[in-house]
């Protein structure tokens, strides 16, 4: 078993939460908020929205794997031979941009057919570039500022200390998540900024806590198994604490200005329970490997990593044709809406692109076949 399982399991398990988040998202927006239902409603909402802080922690891990790697090979730390730069961006450019860019347009599409706005390639273009077509796209606009800037990345990864680089990274990200739409206003006379979300300084603690997790990545995944009870029990009390003040917001109406951090807190704690229980899969799968159900389990785990950007990207055109489809047939009980929704979601996005990715090897795997015969 390779021993970054765990970061395999812990980006397929992210992905399927993030179809819930959407999935529950008009029951939290449309039930009756007085009810007890909406309280267990709203909690298994609140401790989900992790899993994009989880997403980009994930890729900063894969790129700091890279300087390992590399330095590891007796690259220099500042040597161009580190990483080949030109095939890393080319890489982010056909597997991140490109069916980005290809989803925004389908997405586009199935709103204009159904009439919420008239065609415009300004407008598509601006979509593309802001993220704001669809709810989930804001995070690949961020994840992109992050490869863009991915040999500012090496230098800090390899240059500043992690007690230095993490508490400064958690303050900006604090500071940009709180209060960045008020200093554009007072330094550079921005009025009225939106797009927080959609700037990559909001995210920086999970980009650079991966980095340097990636880049020592032997010494992490020790101290993540012995902690594991620790970030087990942190997760529960962070969690509960989280979920009490979240309730407190949108029922009672009463907003806190530790909000933001106690959620951080919860999500860095609950994204290394992440790690350390695929951690533990992992170790199941190696002392039961003759048992045939482990084995299948793990690959369907990769399965559905590998196809997870995919699945990121479609389920929401899914979830949206789905809702139409009940609009249709004059569905409106709300619990009988989210079960539907929920397993037709789920079921459709994962089948479609667990059998597109199983395709695309098998197409791959018959062509170095002619090619080895043939060659």
């Amino acid at each position: 078993m390779n021993r970054k399982f765990s970061l395999t399991a812990a980006g397929a398990a992210f992905c399927l939460i993030v179809i819930f988040i959407h999935v529950i998202s008009p029951v939290i927006s449309g039930a009756d908020r007085s009810t007890p239902g909406y309280a267990v409603a709203l909690t298994a909402w609140r401790l989900s929205t992790f899993v994009v802080q989880g997403f980009i922690l994930l890729a900063g891990v894969k790129l700091g794997l890279k300087f390992n790697a590399g330095l590891s090979a007796g690259a220099s730390p500042g040597s161009a031979s580190n990483v080949l730069w030109g095939d890393y961006y080319r890489s982010r450019l056909t597997r991140i941009v490109l069916p980005y860019i290809a989803w925004v347009v389908v997405y586009y599409l199935w709103f204009w057919l159904r009439g919420y706005f008239a065609f415009s390639p300004l407008s598509l273009l601006r979509y593309i570039f802001i993220g704001d077509l669809s709810a989930h796209f804001y995070f690949v606009v961020v994840i992109v500022q992050f490869y863009a800037l991915a040999p500012l990345w090496r230098t800090l990864a390899t240059h500043a200390p992690a007690a230095f680089a993490l508490p400064a990274a958690a303050l900006i990200s604090l500071l940009s998540a709180q209060y960045l739409p008020y200093m554009l206003d007072f330094f550079c006379g921005i009025k009225d900024f939106a797009w927080s979300d959609r700037i990559f300084t909001t995210y920086l603690i999970w980009w650079v806590a991966g980095l340097y997790i990636g880049r020592d990545w032997d010494n992490f995944a020790a101290s993540l198994h012995a902690s594991r009870w620790f970030f087990a029990v942190a997760t529960l009390l962070a969690g509960a604490f989280d979920a009490a003040l979240c309730y407190n917001v949108y029922v009672g109406g009463v907003i806190f200005g530790y909000a933001e951090p106690v959620h951080m807190l919860y999500s860095i704690c609950a994204i290394m329970l992440a790690l350390a229980l695929g951690g533990e899969i992992a170790a199941l799968s190696q002392k039961r490997e003759g048992q045939s159900r482990y084995p299948a389990s793990v690959r369907i785990i990769n399965a559905i990593d590998r196809a997870g950007y995919g699945i990121y990207l479609s389920h929401v055109l899914i979830l949206s044709a789905v809702t139409a489809a009940l609009d249709f047939f004059g569905i409106q009980r709300l619990s009988v809406r989210f079960i539907i929704a929920a397993v037709a979601t789920y079921v459709l996005s994962l089948t479609a692109n667990l059998g597109y990715y199983e395709l695309k090897s098998h197409i791959k795997r018959r062509k170095q076949l002619n090619e080895s015969i043939h060659g």
